[in-house]
């Protein structure tokens, strides 16, 4: 890891790692001590709802209240220092969900 010369190398050799490591199955299981893992899933259902049924008066209350905090313990230093490559998917998942609805705000 320490010779790699770009960062997509660093993404293919860290997931190899993470996968030998098993670290690939911890990242799997969205249950954790380290964050509160059933608001953030009940917080990703929340938002995708909204963006599906195109409520965006409804996802921009969502976001802002999700976005001046850290909700659910997702910036805790420890759930992005077990793998090499990424966290839990369900946090990478609300992640992304919560880009989707940016964007579906801003075209809307």
């Amino acid at each position: 890891m320490a010779h790699v010369e770009s960062y997509n190398d660093y993404l293919i050799l860290g997931s190899i790692l993470d996968k030998l490591q098993g670290k690939d199955k911890w990242k799997e299981t969205k249950e954790s001590h380290l964050y509160d893992w059933e608001r953030i899933e009940s917080r990703l259902t929340n938002m995708r709802a909204l963006r599906e049924s195109n409520d965006i008066q409804g996802l921009v209350h969502c976001l802002r209240q999700d976005l001046q905090k850290n909700i659910g313990g997702i910036c805790n230093p420890c759930l992005y220092n077990i793998s090499k490559v990424g966290t839990k998917h369900l946090i990478e998942e609300y992640h992304n969900e919560t880009i989707k609805c940016i964007q579906a705000i801003y075209y809307y």
